[in-house]
């Protein structure tokens, strides 16, 4: 069966849900009680973090009622890595996520840890699926299975609902998976058990400036004085590639890039912190050499970016670093370096 032709067919299954779900329109004041009591009404006030968990068990569940439910109205919604225009309005957004659920019916997001201050929430989240169709439609003789690492940042409005998400997911690690680009494939993740470690207590004295500084040394290639920031046994996870290294190779890996990266700086633009964690987003801009000899160019880039870093007693233990190949690659692919008319345009 080909994709059109699935789509087709799923469509009208899930707008079937939907009027199910909201029957013909008319006042139910048994099921508007029942929803109230569930979501704390229209105009209550709702923990951020549950609205969250709510909105991951909804989409797990193709609970649209509830999916709706908790976005606000004029919600807003981006991929930062994806280099496009953000979605807004919680319809919009609500349609574009079951686009997803119906090309991926056997999907599910599970949420390892989830912390929080005020009205920002920080999600940490793995996503499980499989894959039966190829490209064209055709079933697969055997069904792939997938899945990567998923980095939320949200902000909720005074209701509670999330009025602003910000999704760091790198493309291109299931899209390996797929066999879909060229490159190793990263492994799937294992799907988290039990319930998700929930952190709502107040920052450790100090974790918010320890998180800055982390990030300009870092910039400066100071690394003597980042290894002095770091615990005994720190850990860099970079959530594409599911790889853990210690300090050493961390090192290591950044001097390596600096034969074809130089003028890095981090731009940090927020951090968030509960507990021992600080999220920090940031854009990384840097010039980038590309090709080699007279036809090298250098090419402006920047990636963003968004960290977990674990704290404990004021040293830094472990950073899981969400960032997105593609975004880099999409950057540097359209360069010309052969020829007389050699050009950089680096945003195709």
């Amino acid at each position: 069966m080909r994709s059109d032709r699935l789509i087709a067919l799923t469509l009208p299954c899930l707008a079937l849900f939907f009027c199910i779900s909201c029957g013909d329109g008319k006042p139910n004041p048994e099921m508007e009680a029942q929803h109230q009591s569930r979501t704390g009404g229209l105009n209550s006030k709702v923990d951020p973090i549950q609205n969250f968990l709510n909105m991951i068990r909804a989409y797990n569940d193709s609970n649209l009622e509830d999916l709706l439910d908790a976005y606000s109205i004029d919600t807003f919604w981006q991929a930062p890595c994806a280099q496009r225009p953000p979605v807004r309005g919680n319809k919009i957004v609500v349609r574009q996520i079951v686009a997803f659920k119906v090309k991926l019916p056997e999907s599910s997001i599970t949420v390892r840890r989830i912390f929080g201050k005020g009205d920002m929430v920080v999600a940490q989240v793995v996503m499980n699926a499989v894959q039966r169709w190829d490209a064209q439609g055709i079933q697969k003789q055997k069904p792939v299975e997938m899945g990567c690492e998923m980095l939320y940042v949200v902000e909720a409005d005074a209701n509670g609902k999330l009025k602003a998400t910000l999704l760091y997911v790198d493309p291109s690690t299931t899209q390996k998976q797929l066999g879909l680009v060229y490159g190793e494939a990263p492994p799937v993740p294992a799907k988290p058990k039990g319930e998700p470690e929930k952190v709502t207590g107040p920052a450790e004295a100090g974790i918010e400036d320890l998180a800055g500084k982390v990030f300009d040394l870092w910039g400066k290639s100071d690394y003597d004085e980042f290894e002095k920031m770091t615990a005994s046994g720190f850990r860099y996870r970079d959530m594409r590639y599911g790889t853990s290294w210690d300090f050493a190779r961390l090192k290591a890996d950044d001097v390596e890039k600096k034969s074809v990266m130089s003028e890095r700086i981090f731009k940090v633009e927020q951090v968030i912190a509960a507990g021992s964690y600080a999220l920090v987003r940031y854009t990384m801009e840097a010039k980038y050499a590309v090709g080699s000899g007279e036809d090298k160019k250098i090419v402006p880039i920047a990636i963003h970016g968004a960290d977990v870093l674990e704290f404990r007693d004021g040293k830094l233990v472990q950073i899981e670093a969400y960032r997105s190949e593609m975004e880099l690659n999409s950057q540097i692919s359209d360069v010309e370096t052969t020829g007389p008319d050699a050009s950089v345009s680096p945003n195709k």
